[in-house]
């Protein structure tokens, strides 16, 4: 089997497993429901610098959150890609809205994909809440329609993740370096 086949049947697995997660999880807390993964295309979905990114994303969410809402939080780590699941005694709505704020504003968050789900595990999107659909990393048009249309290579977005995920860690790093 080639890399490409196996890889599309553990993103299929995971698939499954991240459901099954979600639905212990709702079972268990019967309240809102994040599941954060990222958005890589290719076939090296996990790395150090994934792993911080979706670290980042997770915390950012978590701060924009009130006090006392997280119930539960874990984070997974495997080949198909870092993952987080967060638990928020908070209304869904809010929860989407918040999300799709840090997606559209973090300097990191088109490579985000923050999934809410209620308390009854409907996924909360971005149209239930009048926001507008998720914009290309590329060329900042609907990224729906550039997946569909194939509009960019996986080579171009590759290059475009690295350069966000390069642009942002070496500027943390000089704003590290100006407050010591």
């Amino acid at each position: 089997m080639n890399r490409i086949k196996e890889m599309q049947m553990k993103l299929l697995m995971a698939k499954e497993r991240r459901l099954e997660k979600q639905t212990l999880l709702l079972d268990e807390f019967g309240c809102t429901l994040v599941s954060f993964s990222l958005n890589i295309p290719g076939l090296v979905k996990d790395s150090q610098t994934f792993r911080a990114v979706r670290d980042i994303g997770i915390q950012d969410l978590v701060n924009h959150c009130p006090a006392g809402a997280v119930k539960h939080m874990e984070r997974l780590d495997g080949d198909t890609g870092p993952e987080g699941y967060i638990v928020l005694d908070i209304e869904a709505e809010s929860v989407k809205r918040i999300a799709v704020s840090i997606e559209i504003h973090h300097p990191l968050g088109r490579i985000f994909d923050i999934d809410v789900f209620d308390g009854d595990g409907q996924q909360i999107g971005r149209s239930e809440v009048n926001l507008p659909p998720r914009k290309c990393l590329v060329c900042s048009r609907d990224a729906h329609e550039c997946t569909r249309n194939q509009t960019h290579g996986i080579e171009n977005l590759i290059e475009c993740i690295e350069q966000m995920c390069t642009d942002y860690f070496e500027q943390d790093s000089l704003t590290e370096k100006a407050v010591v």
